[in-house]
């Protein structure tokens, strides 16, 4: 038999076995890039038949035409390839998919009309043989050398990536790994064979040959050994596509796997391998220990949810630990405001009922205390001047005016007396009262007024406005010593600007959907020696005092005043930093 009918057969069973492959990857629905793998069996397919149909020509001009046609696939096969091992290895796809095909479009075209410009080959030499068959031998233009090298190029970039994929391929993945590398092996082999010319005759390519042999090392892989089924770069690319980060470390503690979030994490571009795990994150050292499922590690400002999980080899001893690391920072601030959410809504229930029991008190003494006071005075009126019983009136109407302005602080805690509600300047009514104060209450310390030069406008009751300022610089002279200061500034700001999520009571509309309400805000500011945290959840509480003469209402009365404007209060303290308290005021308008 003839060696062009025998290199023929080959060539067309070839055809057949790459058809075969190509439509079986294309039902593979599984199979990542089993579209561009099924158009490269196809190109192939098209390569070995139009070169089996060259082999069987006699005439020179019909295997010229041939030719042409073959470049069809030849410069199809190494796009296909590319792109095959692009969506297999998971790669991002170029923003301009074109261009890839500018260089094949380019040089079919060439081919088609290579007798204009011969850019392609520039002259055909008819060789025969000793069968007789004529090879035909191509004396290659200038645009060859651009078209072959982009085929290589293409072609070892696609293969270079296949095989970083089977660098990765677990142990239990190893047979499909073979079938991968014998896949990619085979085309490049049988291209050097034809390039060092080991292959007789002289003049024929075995490079479609090799790559129709590469589809069915495909093909075995893939009904022998799941190779598509089962993905090997899965677990890769599920690795790197998880949003925690992940670290494998060894019993010594040095990293030797990472992924993408863990370089992010430990602001690396590449995972940092051998590197001491606690060198690279400082709060290493607060990890879960090995029988801890996970822990929460704080850590400047930030909160990470630290999984240590073991790693066993075939012999279930320990070879190494999987650390996952979540950012739960957000879920921690989210969970710490909805607990200080639920914190303040019990106390502002409990305020409510508190409130509601002394203004009923207030009302019932305020009553008593009419009678009480009319009576002394009907007594007194009555009575002469010189009569012994004079003195014991005279103390029932002094105590009496003492209870009513306990039952007047009552009232102003539980936010019932009448509001006379006009715009103030809250800024002019400071100044007064820390000028007053300076020289009575507050004589023995330092008092510093913060104000802007323009009006701080609010709207309130003057008079119920200067008891929130006269009992909460009272309440910080108290506080300090003869060297201390108090700070009372005076803004005005927004509920963002002001910071009124933090208010420890709030009773604005600030969330009703109103449209953002503007306000007055006070600060009063100790350099005391501060208070507990158990001491700040009661100091509103009515008769609450940690000193000796105090009465508990001071700042009670202050909290219902705020209650009474639709404002809103808030207390921080830190023991041996002093105390912070901040009101809110609505302002006009």
């Amino acid at each position: 038999m003839a060696w062009n009918v025998v290199q023929a057969s080959v060539l067309f069973g070839s055809t057949l076995l790459a058809v075969w492959v190509g439509v079986t990857a294309f039902e593979r629905q599984s199979l990542p890039g089993r579209s561009w793998l099924g158009w490269l069996q196809l190109a192939i397919a098209f390569w070995c038949l139009t070169s089996g149909l060259n082999a069987l020509l006699d005439s020179t001009a019909q295997r010229i035409v041939i030719s042409k046609f073959q470049y069809i696939g030849i410069m199809a096969l190494p796009v296909c390839w590319f792109e095959f091992a692009r969506e297999y290895t998971r790669r991002q796809p170029s923003p301009l998919p074109w261009l890839i095909w500018l260089i094949p479009a380019a040089t079919v075209s060439l081919v088609f009309s290579n007798e204009s410009h011969h850019l392609i080959w520039r002259d055909i030499h008819e060789v025969p043989t000793a069968s007789g068959y004529v090879l035909l031998q191509y004396v290659h233009g200038p645009w060859f050398a651009m078209s072959t090298g982009f085929t290589y190029v293409a072609l070892g970039v696609g293969t270079v990536w296949l095989a970083l994929a089977v660098r990765h391929h677990p142990a239990q993945y190893r047979l499909q790994s073979q079938m991968l590398l014998l896949a990619l092996i085979a085309p490049w082999f049988a291209n050097l064979l034809y390039i060092s010319g080991l292959v007789p005759p002289k003049g024929f390519d075995p490079t479609p040959v090799g790559f129709a042999v590469s589809g069915v090392f495909f093909g075995v892989g893939l009904f022998r050994y799941r190779l598509f089924d089962l993905v090997p770069v899965a677990r890769t690319v599920l690795f790197d596509s998880l949003g925690d980060a992940a670290f494998v470390i060894d019993r010594e503690g040095r990293i030797v796997d990472s992924n993408a979030a863990g370089c992010a994490l430990t602001s690396t571009t590449e995972p940092p391998l051998g590197q001491a795990i606690d060198q690279l994150l400082p709060w290493w050292n607060a990890r879960p220990r090995p029988g801890a499922s996970s822990a929460v590690v704080h850590a400047d400002g930030l909160a990470f949810d630290v999984q240590l999980r073991p790693v066993l080899d075939e012999s279930r001893e320990l070879s190494a630990w999987l650390v996952l690391v979540r950012d739960v920072t957000e879920r921690e601030r989210a969970e710490a405001q909805r607990r200080a959410l639920d914190h303040r809504l019990v106390e502002e229930q409990q305020v409510k009922t508190l409130s509601l029991l002394a203004g009923g008190l207030a009302h019932d003494f305020k009553s008593l205390l009419t009678g009480i006071i009319g009576n002394a005075d009907l007594a007194a009126v009555q009575l002469p001047a010189d009569a012994p019983a004079q003195e014991s009136v005279s103390a029932i109407l002094s105590a009496a005016e003492r209870a009513t302005e306990l039952v007047a602080r009552m009232q102003d805690y539980a936010g019932e007396r009448p509001l006379k509600n006009q715009v103030v300047n809250l800024g002019g009514i400071t100044t007064d009262m820390v000028a007053l104060l300076q020289s009575s209450s507050a004589r023995h310390c330092k008092v510093v007024l913060g104000s802007p030069a323009e009006p701080v406008l609010a709207t309130g009751d003057p008079t119920q406005l200067r008891q929130i300022l006269l009992n909460l610089i009272v309440n910080a002279a108290e506080a300090v010593s003869s060297q201390g200061t108090i700070d009372v500034q005076i803004t005005t700001g927004t509920a963002e600007t002001s910071d009124l999520l933090s208010a420890t009571f709030d009773a604005t509309k600030a969330r009703s959907g109103t449209p953002e309400p503007r306000f007055a805000v006070l600060d009063v500011s100790d350099s005391g020696s501060g208070m507990e945290s158990a001491i700040v959840a009661r100091i509103f509480d009515p008769f609450f005092s940690t000193k000796a003469t105090g009465r508990g209402l001071g700042l009670s009365a202050v909290l219902g005043i705020v209650r009474g404007h639709e404002g809103a209060i808030r207390v921080k303290s830190t023991m041996g930093q002093g105390t912070s308290i901040r009101v809110w005021i609505p302002s006009p308008p």
